[in-house]
């Protein structure tokens, strides 16, 4: 019995000396490094600093509400601006490599969409369908950005509601 009782101390003697290295990766964000993003255009940016990473590869998922505006373009070339915005769903998906994290530490900078969005004639209100489009300029709101160690582990979602203007523009990180 008493061999029991010790074998069971040193097995849970153990068991606390190596839990903490399975657990060693404490991810947050580095002082001043909260996500901040702005408007870029037709593009929405996204920057930060992490520390206390592991050694596995990041996932950046940025999603946000857009609404693109288009230039009407006759066949003569000549351009007007199209009558309507067209509302799509910004997104990318980014993976930096485990290799590219320094002693726990990543600045990141993500951009979205990876391709900007397209109308026809008629979605952009253009005055027929023999006109073209151009993409002028994209509005966003809504952002969400979800921070993944390794791939599919969520250990962080930013998130800012409302417009996001051309300048840089703080998320709420949990």
């Amino acid at each position: 019995m008493r061999r029991l009782g010790i074998l069971t101390i040193f097995g849970l003697l153990l068991f606390a000396i190596t839990a903490p290295a399975a657990t060693a990766a404490s991810p947050h964000f580095k002082h001043g490094g909260t996500p901040v993003c702005r408007d870029a255009g037709t593009t929405i940016e996204c920057k930060g600093a992490l520390a206390g990473l592991g050694n596995a590869d990041v996932v950046f998922r940025l999603s946000a509400d857009g609404l693109a505006s288009f230039a009407c373009v006759n066949p003569g070339g000549n351009e007007s601006p199209g009558q309507n915005k067209v509302p799509f769903t910004a997104s990318s998906v980014t993976t930096i490599s485990a290799g590219d994290i320094k002693n726990g530490n990543l600045a990141f900078s993500v951009s979205a969409p990876q391709t900007p969005p397209t109308a026809t004639a008629a979605e952009a209100g253009c005055p027929n369908g023999n006109w073209s489009t151009r993409l002028t300029e994209v509005s966003f709101s809504n952002v969400r950005l979800v921070i993944e160690q390794p791939a599919g582990t969520v250990i962080f979602t930013c998130t800012r509601t409302g417009a996001v203007t051309g300048s840089f523009q703080q998320l709420t990180c949990q």
